[in-house]
């Protein structure tokens, strides 16, 4: 039982030994050579080629998915092995619960070594972790810097627009200016023209007017002759007038068909002089109305120039305030370049730097590939350590858990087994001590009395913490004795 349980602790220790010794190894450390510790401690060379990626401008590359598979089976593994390690101080505890009392000379311990190395691997994945992410930060700052830029580009492209609107709106504005300038010229000669027509027009008026008067005049003169060389006082010319001079100029028809040809051409001559009069009238009124509204037409156009000339002005004073505004957007232009150039080599400098970050990265990927193959060795190790003469353990995780599962569960049996014997050793040596207790009662109390008897009884009880009045179970181990030296004594 002590050969075998001794067996056991020395295959659990050195296994714990092994995967402390091939879990711990430092992701940071960079092989000379390619070589890893065989099952006597001695070197021989990896079965593995070892590849570099090629690596763009922006930090991509080509074997990224190779990089991100590989980096998910070491996590795998460290999973594992993590597992592993919590089963192996599981069992640890168990075995020192169980060899604690018997093992006593053991002078061999790893649990320092074991503390140390996980520190370590806690220490190099903290530092890993923190390059991954000022990688990430790194990247975020570049993008943040091109969006910028970006920004800043399409600022100045829209302010150049503006420009170009603005200068496009004064030129427009420039043209409507002078069309509007021609068309008031052209409207004023129209007026002019109009002008000079409604004076002729006034002229014919006072002409005719005139003519009329004239007309008057002579028809008072031809009455007055008339009544002159009729003798007679006629007046006024008036219808009866008339018919007294036409009654008293009946006798003479060749004077009065003369008059009468002269007053023909006279009232043919008054009516045209009406007519004339008439349309002169109305063209007089049409020339007012067309004045009028050429007037308010006039009046309109002063107006739009009146408008339009301050629309000039606002637009010649918006001109010179993006005249201003370009020259203070170029100032914060060219501040902005000299920013974008100081950006610029901040960022050739992080680049420089992530392209270090990039060949740490190789290297640590190379390190991990290291660690695989180590990790591939140790599994082998751990099949060959856990194979004996009948079963043969493959370097495979399935086997080497199972066969893990079935120390363990071999462990237990045994561990059960030790309980089961040291219950059956403890109910033996109770039978024992009470058979020895009876013996020796029996062989001192033979030649006692009654008085005797009870004296020594009553002695008993007191020496078993026995109260005479008291009722115990029956299975009670005092009570069990005291009935055993009962019996002895009966017999």
């Amino acid at each position: 039982m002590a050969s075998s349980n001794y067996m056991f602790d020395r295959e659990l220790g050195s296994a714990r030994a092994i995967i402390n010794a091939y879990s711990n190894v430092p992701l940071t450390q960079q092989p000379q050579y390619n070589t890893y510790l065989g099952s006597y401690g001695m070197s021989s060379q990896l079965p593995y080629t070892t590849t570099f990626t090629n690596f763009n401008y922006l930090g991509y590359g080509t074997g990224s998915t190779e990089s991100i598979e590989s980096k998910k089976v070491l996590v795998d593994l460290q999973g594992q092995v993590r597992l592993l390690k919590k089963e192996l101080e599981n069992r640890d505890a168990r075995v020192l619960e169980l060899t604690s009392m018997k093992d006593a000379y053991k002078h061999v311990h790893f649990e320092p070594d074991r503390y140390g190395s996980t520190h370590d691997l806690r220490e190099t994945t903290i530092k890993l972790a923190a390059k991954d992410d000022r990688i990430n930060e790194l990247k975020k700052e570049n993008d943040l810097i091109i969006h910028a830029n970006y920004q800043l580009r399409l600022r100045v492209h829209e302010l150049e627009s503006n420009v170009n609107s603005y200068d496009s709106v004064s030129n427009k504005s420039t043209l409507a200016i002078s069309s509007i300038q021609k068309d008031a010229k052209e409207k004023q000669d129209q007026l002019l023209e109009l002008e000079a027509r409604v004076r002729t027009h006034m002229e014919e008026r006072e002409a005719s007017e005139r003519k009329m008067d004239v007309l008057q005049k002579k028809l008072q003169e031809l009455f007055a002759q008339l009544s002159v060389t009729l003798e007679h006082n006629y007046g006024q010319p008036s219808a009866a007038s008339f018919e007294t001079v036409m009654s008293r100029i009946a006798d003479i028809n060749a004077e009065n068909i003369l008059l009468k040809g002269k007053l023909v051409k006279i009232e043919d001559t008054n009516k045209l002089l009406e007519k004339e009069a008439q349309s002169n009238r109305a063209t007089i009124q049409q020339m007012a109305n067309q004045l009028q509204s050429h007037v308010h037409y006039n009046i309109n156009h002063c107006l739009q120039n009146d408008t339009i000339k301050a629309e000039r002005d606002a637009a010649l004073h918006d001109k010179e305030t993006v005249k201003t505004e370009l020259e203070t957007v170029k100032s914060r232009l060219d501040s902005i370049q000299k920013a974008w150039q100081n950006t610029r080599s901040e960022l050739d400098q992080r680049e420089n730097k992530y392209s270090s970050h990039e060949l740490h990265m190789k290297q640590l990927e190379n390190d991990a590939v290291y660690v695989k193959s180590c990790f591939n060795a140790f599994k082998q190790q751990i099949g060959q350590m856990l194979s004996d003469g009948y079963v043969k353990v493959e370097p495979k995780e399935e086997e080497i858990k199972q066969k893990i599962q079935l120390l363990m569960q071999s462990s237990r049996e045994r561990g059960i087994i030790i309980t089961n014997l040291e219950n059956q050793k403890e109910q033996l040596t109770k039978q024992l001590q009470a058979q020895i207790d009876i013996n020796v009662l029996e062989n001192a109390f033979t030649s006692l009395s009654d008085e005797d008897y009870e004296v020594v009884m009553k002695h008993v009880r007191e020496l078993l913490d026995l109260d005479p009045h008291q009722e115990s179970s029956k299975h009670d181990p005092k009570i069990e004795t005291m009935w055993a030296v009962v019996s002895a004594f009966n017999k």
